[in-house]
This record gives C-alpha cells, sequence and structure tokens, in this order.
C-alpha cells in the first residue's frame, strides 16, 4: 500500500465554555488587555480560573457530586434500617369471611 497524496489536515471543534485558554471570556479579555492582562493571568492565575468560569464550573460539580453523595448515603441508611412491625393478630370486627356490611 502506497501513500498516493499527503495533506495536513487540522481539526478544529468548539471550544469549551470554560477553557483558560480558550473560551469567550478569556479571548475577550485578551483582546482588551493585551500583553500586560496575560502577564497579570500568569502571575494570579485565581484571576484567571474566574475569567475562564472555571471555578464556577468546579464549585458547581463539587456541590453537585456532595448532593449525589447525601443522596446516596441517606438511600444506604434507609436499606440498613430494620423495620419491626407488630401486626396485630386479633382478629378485627369485620372479618374477610364476614358477610356484614
Amino acid at each position: 500500500m502506497f501513500i498516493s497524496s499527503f495533506g495536513i489536515v487540522t481539526p478544529t471543534i468548539q471550544s469549551f465554555d470554560c477553557c483558560t485558554a480558550c473560551s469567550g471570556g478569556v479571548v475577550n479579555a485578551f483582546a482588551a488587555g493585551g500583553a500586560d492582562w496575560a502577564v497579570n493571568m500568569l502571575q494570579n492565575p485565581a484571576k484567571l480560573e474566574e475569567v475562564s468560569l472555571t471555578l464556577a464550573l468546579t464549585l458547581t460539580l463539587t456541590l453537585t457530586l456532595t448532593l449525589i453523595t447525601l443522596q446516596l448515603s441517606g438511600i444506604q441508611k434507609l436499606r440498613e434500617v430494620e423495620v419491626d412491625m407488630d401486626w396485630d393478630d386479633d382478629e378485627d370486627e369485620y372479618d374477610d369471611d364476614s358477610s356484614a356490611l
């Protein structure tokens, strides 16, 4: 098998909304601030997390996972509860065999 032609393909995909390199917030902030903004972000990475919304995404995912963990924990605790029902064996006023209505 021989390669009859060769070409370079540059794959492109939609940017991740919270990407610290190419999200809309980062691109717009860089366009407005230029190299000074980039230096500021390198010196203060937490600020980049705010601009890119990575911090908000992280907090949302952490909260969601915490809620799921609590729900699963609650379900597990319910499964572990032993319920001892004391059913009354006394005959009721109206028995299933009774024809009185």
